[in-house]
This record gives structure tokens, sequence and C-alpha cells, in this order.
């Protein structure tokens, strides 16, 4: 069997000049400029939440980390009054 289709010859396509590349990128140069801040943009905003919440829940751990530190020393001055009178404890 023969294929009917191997036979295909490129025809190449115009060269444009140097005058129309200069005008198409004059055209669609600023476009691609505003769409890249764009992106970037819209890509800031989301690190921005992201450390945020990170930010909010570091704050939440000393939060916690501080109520830790309190509780241990309220800890240490109630076995220190077992041993000690309390106000020596203290």
């Amino acid at each position: 069997m023969a294929q009917q289709g191997a036979g295909h010859t490129r025809t190449a396509a115009p060269r444009p000049s140097l005058v129309d590349l200069i005008k198409v990128v004059l055209r669609l140069g600023p476009k691609q400029i505003n769409d890249e801040i764009q992106l970037a943009i819209g890509q800031m905003k989301t690190k921005g939440i992201a450390a945020g919440i990170a930010a909010a829940l570091m704050v939440v751990g000393l939060v916690f980390l501080t109520f830790l530190v309190v509780a241990l020393i309220v800890a240490a001055v109630a076995a220190f009054g077992l041993i000690f009178e309390l106000w020596a404890a203290a």
C-alpha cells in the first residue's frame, strides 16, 4: 500500500520585515508588561495572605507558650509550698 500524503512539501511563510517586527513589539510589549505586573501582584497577594496566616499562628503559639510558663511558675510555687512555708515558697 502506498501512502498518499508522503510527498508533502512545505511552503515557507513570508518573513516579516524588521519594521513589522518593531510594530508588533510596540503593540504587544505594553500588554505583556501589564500582564506580567498583574500576575506578580496576584502572586504577592497570595504570599502576603500566607505570611499573615503564619504570623497569626506564631502569635497564638507565643500566647500559649506564655500561659505554659505562667502555669509552670505557679506549679513550682505550689511544689515549694509543700516543702517550705508558703511565704518562703513565693
